[in-house]
């Protein structure tokens, strides 16, 4: 598949169906500076928004553009707030900025939650011009009109009252997702964290007590592709050896010739991370 193709497949993936959601925020002119159209940023925390788009008591408001968010409207317990959440590490692509009779817009768009986010940095929406003249006709319309309690009241305002990409200290998290951040431990991981999915584990002694005859100084750990074996349950094939940067694995094939079966009970000390967040080279696929 072509790049060109991989964008379209992901065009279609990801902007149909799009609804537009609200995150009401007070920011100071230091924070709202950080945001510039055209950049990714990513929140290292849950994203909460509302789908119940009213007036404004705040300064600014984050619309996010997505098809994506978890609805957990069912999930409340009489807050009324039309409660969408982004998940950990969501990135978002900022479409414009926009001021209106002293309420500003920063209006966001989900990006979706792997790798791929990184393929929209340099790209430049063809639909965003008609996407961006609709949601300030939408924000003109609101940002004065009547506030809904529900989410205007100080618990949820509470609840938005980071911006979406910056950290404690006001700065922008960086985009790229430290591998040490996403590992968890694999004796606490259900099976569906293995089952037909591509995972990296930090085993290096395995690698060397295993199959020594391919390792090499600095190999970190293996990627495994998990599945069910009928006798024994989750078993892994390993498929390419890596050793681990702050953010990247640099990998090499295990040789075609050279077959290994690696069990869950191997694996009980090590730690894992999935790998949706590493794009892999289709050089190497």
């Amino acid at each position: 598949m072509t790049e060109i193709q991989q964008l379209e497949q992901l065009m279609n993936e990801m902007l149909p169906g799009l609804q537009l959601f609200a995150r009401d925020i007070n920011l100071t002119p230091e924070e709202a500076s950080k945001f510039q159209v055209g950049q990714i940023v990513r929140n290292a925390a849950f994203t909460d928004a509302t789908s119940r788009v009213g007036g404004m008591v705040t300064t600014h408001r984050f619309s996010i553009l997505s098809n994506h968010l978890f609805d957990l409207t069912k999930a409340e317990h009489g807050t009324n707030w039309g409660l969408h959440v982004a998940n950990r590490d969501s990135h978002f692509k900022v479409l414009d900025i926009y001021e209106h009779e002293g309420k500003t817009q920063i209006l966001l768009l989900h990006l979706p939650d792997d790798y791929r986010w990184k393929w929209m940095e340099h790209v430049n929406l063809d639909l965003s011009v008609d996407i961006v003249a609709d949601s300030r006709e939408r924000f003109a319309s609101k940002a004065h009109a009547e506030p809904i309690p529900e989410v205007t009241s100080p618990e949820w305002l509470d609840r938005c009252g980071f911006a979406p990409g910056l950290d404690i200290k006001g700065e922008l998290f960086p985009n790229e997702i430290p591998i040490a951040s996403q590992m968890q431990k694999v004796k606490d991981a259900s099976f569906r964290s293995f089952y037909h999915q591509l995972v990296y584990v930090r085993c290096a002694a395995l690698i060397e007590d295993v199959m020594p005859e391919v390792a090499k100084a600095g190999d970190t750990g293996l990627v495994l592709y998990g599945y069910i074996d009928e006798e024994v349950g989750v078993s892994f094939q390993p498929l390419w050896i890596a050793k681990e940067g702050e953010s990247t694995l640099d990998m090499r094939l295990i040789p075609e010739e050279t077959m290994y079966l690696i069990r869950l009970a191997n694996l009980d000390d090590c730690e894992f991370c999935s790998m949706k967040w590493i794009e892999v080279d289709p050089y190497i696929v």
